[in-house]
């Protein structure tokens, strides 16, 4: 079956599959880009039973794949509830983690892994200002470590009352707001150059 298949190769591969031969059938080449592969103890699949078709399982699958904002996030849970009744668990999960993975990949996150009680995020070549920025985040201060070897990444310590994929939310959030500021505060020097000039 699809969904076996889908656990046999893992999510990420099977993301993978489905956009290059959505490319070939457009005729488009295949793009080479950085990735972003995540690992979460959770469920996170669309079950026979919800969706029990074959193709309009890969089809929701490669809907899935493409979630990169909120809004698209609500949209798509709109019509699965519209098409297929309200989604069990696995489902929304598996939404969840697209979008995450998603936006991490903006900004330079190439791995996410939940371990037992850990969370790291790995990012490549970040602003020399972001981790104390995410360091000081109030719902993660204090819990939240840095480190910048051969690998740059975040660990959070994880509390049983955490719900992972709220904190991986929480933490990109904060990549967001990080990269907010840091356009403002180039667009104000750069205004302030002009206006010196002028």
């Amino acid at each position: 079956s699809q969904s076996g298949h889908m656990d046999a190769i893992g999510y990420e591969l099977y993301v993978k599959i489905l956009e290059n031969a959505v490319l070939e059938l457009k005729g488009e080449a295949i793009k080479e880009e950085d990735d972003c592969t995540v690992s979460f103890n959770l469920d996170a699949f669309i079950p026979e039973s919800y969706i029990s078709s074959n193709n309009i399982r890969m089809e929701i699958y490669k809907k899935i794949a493409e979630v990169s904002s909120k809004e698209l996030y609500d949209d798509l849970i709109d019509e699965i509830i519209d098409r297929f009744g309200t989604p069990p668990k696995s489902v929304t999960n598996l939404i969840r983690i697209s979008l995450l993975r998603n936006l991490a990949r903006g900004f330079g996150v190439d791995n996410i892994l939940q371990t037992d009680e850990y969370l790291k995020i790995y990012i490549r070549s970040p602003h020399e200002d972001l981790p104390s920025f995410v360091c000081r985040g109030d719902k993660i201060k204090g819990r939240v470590f840095f480190s910048n070897g051969d690998k740059s990444y975040f660990t959070l310590r994880m509390l049983k009352t955490d719900n992972v994929l709220d904190m991986t939310q929480y933490i990109i959030d904060l990549f967001t707001e990080f990269s907010e500021k840091i356009i403002n505060k180039t667009h104000l020097r750069s205004r302030r150059c002009v206006f010196m000039i002028t």
